[in-house]
């Protein structure tokens, strides 16, 4: 099961500068891309609308993501 959009591991996750180690590759590529914009627009519209890109994404493609998620949500 997918953890709730408003857990704060979301948005630790896009804005922390530890790079988390996935084995997915279509999440390490999502993670990229997201982390890459928010470098550029950290404005609280921008940082909630990635948390709802990549929990959709987690939602989508659950069976593949649940490892990789595993170790963020405890």
């Amino acid at each position: 099961m997918i953890p709730e959009k408003a857990r704060p591991e979301w948005r630790s996750l896009l804005l922390s500068d530890t790079q988390q180690q996935f084995r997915f590759l279509a999440l390490k590529l999502l993670m990229n891309r997201l982390r890459s914009r928010l470098r550029t627009d950290q404005s609280p519209s921008t940082v909630d609308a990635c948390v709802g890109e990549l929990h959709a994404f987690a939602i989508k493609n659950e069976r593949f993501v649940q490892a990789d998620l595993a170790s963020i949500f405890r």
